[in-house]
């Protein structure tokens, strides 16, 4: 009598066999724990010994990309209401990881210490992606090509460093949480850094002004307010904080001439936008798109509606649907706004009589998350309420305290952005600063 012995390879999967995915995810975990080279190695291993499957063929691509993974640097809040901001490197070694993570918490300092951004850190979620170049090199500098990960080179007059946003989207997109936003560190200490379209490329150590500046360019489409010539041609165009005329009925940030906390601080001032004529910027120091400091108060405004962009003002709520609710007694509603450093969010409350359904705001996540302003609620607040213990406002209804019907219970929460009785937004056309919730009580 023969017997045949059935031999399956290790590399050939069999069905029910949950090995490629438990590589996968362990090559995962690695990176997760900062542990690159470890990662590397199963993704390769992965590669090798489980062909043909879905899991070696991810382990394929991010080996070819150089992705092995994300750190979770620091969680404010559910990523669906929160900036996700992925702080990543390119040009850095498999051995020069390690280096990453220093430097990237060096980024979130700067976040934090700004005063602007700082105000609303609550609204910040940071991840590191780890990244591998095959060569340590920036292309333009003493070689056409270096094959990094991003394809990090010199600009014309070889003293910036740009970035490829098309590559560094496709990294994000092997992330589960992200807002396409991205800080990109180039491990090539001497250049200067670039910003626009979601991603800022900052050079070597990244201090705080070069950080914060790059960020304005990616995040709020800002503008330079320096004059020196860096090389533009073209006729430039105008933006919320550059101007190409001198007429102060035209300007861009016209609004703040009529806030008297401005007056003699906001102007119209030639230059900007790299260069000395032809434009014009609205203060002549003290900007971070000017080289240092804080964002003056045009930009700053214009990061905090970028923030709204993305956040909505309301964190949280109960009950957690617009449904109709019986109100056999008493009926407790609670809103909890995002919480940010030094001001409070304003909460009001409606009781309207009848059904009054709203349209609701649409998730937020990026520039175009809220068209229009909310339409306004002819009748007085019935309550304006103060917040508890964890920043939860509440507010009780009482069905002995109306009539037999259906009513309405609408929440707005508007965060006035005035700090230290400084308004900082006074424009905002989209109502991004104000959300609302609504519920039907029978």
């Amino acid at each position: 009598m023969w017997i045949f012995l059935l031999l399956i390879p290790s590399h050939v999967q069999v069905p029910g066999d949950e090995r490629p995915a438990e590589r996968l995810a362990e090559a995962e975990r690695l990176a997760s724990k900062g542990k690159w080279v470890a990662a590397k190695n199963k993704y390769w291993n992965l590669r090798r010994n489980w062909k043909g499957t879905p899991e070696a063929e991810i382990a394929d691509m991010r080996l070819n990309m150089g992705w092995l993974g994300v750190i979770e640097l620091d969680r404010r809040g559910p990523s669906a209401n929160r900036v996700d901001v992925v702080v990543t490197g390119d040009a850095f070694e498999i051995q020069d990881l390690d280096s990453l993570e220093g430097l990237a918490k060096d980024v979130v300092l700067a976040f934090d210490r700004n005063p602007t951004l700082g105000e609303y850190a609550s609204c910040f979620n940071f991840h590191l992606m780890g990244v591998f170049s095959k060569e340590g090199g920036v292309s333009g500098l003493g070689r056409d090509n270096f094959d990094n990960a991003f394809g990090a080179k010199t600009s014309g007059d070889k003293t910036h460093v740009r970035t490829n946003r098309g590559l560094i989207r496709r990294a994000l997109g092997e992330m589960k949480e992200h807002d396409n936003l991205a800080v990109v560190l180039v491990d090539k200490p001497g250049l200067l850094g670039t910003g626009g379209g979601g991603v800022a490329t900052v050079a070597g150590r990244p201090d705080k002004n070069t950080v914060i500046h790059e960020w304005g360019h990616a995040f709020a489409g800002l503008a330079d307010e320096y004059s020196s010539d860096v090389g533009y041609t073209g006729d430039p165009r105008q933006s919320a904080n550059l101007a190409t005329t001198d007429d102060p009925t035209q300007v861009p940030w016209k609004h703040f001439f009529e806030e008297k906390r401005y007056k003699g601080k906001i102007g119209v001032h030639r230059g900007g936008g790299g260069r000395a004529k032809g434009t014009w910027k609205p203060t002549v120091r003290g900007c971070v798109m000017d080289g240092s400091g804080d964002y003056c108060p045009v930009c700053r405004e214009q990061v905090v509606l970028a923030i709204y962009r993305y956040v909505d003002p309301v964190d949280s709520f109960s009950p957690d649907n617009d449904f109709h609710l019986k109100a056999d007694g008493p009926l407790q509603f609670e809103v909890t706004p995002i919480q940010v450093k030094k001001h409070d969010l304003n909460v009001e409350w409606w009781v309207l009589e009848g059904i009054h359904p709203g349209k609701g705001d649409r998730l937020r996540t990026g520039p175009r998350a809220r068209l229009k302003a909310l339409a306004p609620i002819v009748e007085a607040p019935v309550e304006t309420t103060r917040p508890h213990k964890g920043g939860i406002h509440r507010f009780v209804f009482d069905p002995e305290d109306y009539g037999i019907g259906p009513y309405t219970i609408i929440c707005r929460v508007t965060d006035p952005a005035v700090v230290k009785k400084e308004p900082w937004v006074l424009r905002d056309p989209q109502g991004l600063l104000t959300s609302e919730r609504r519920w039907v009580v029978e």
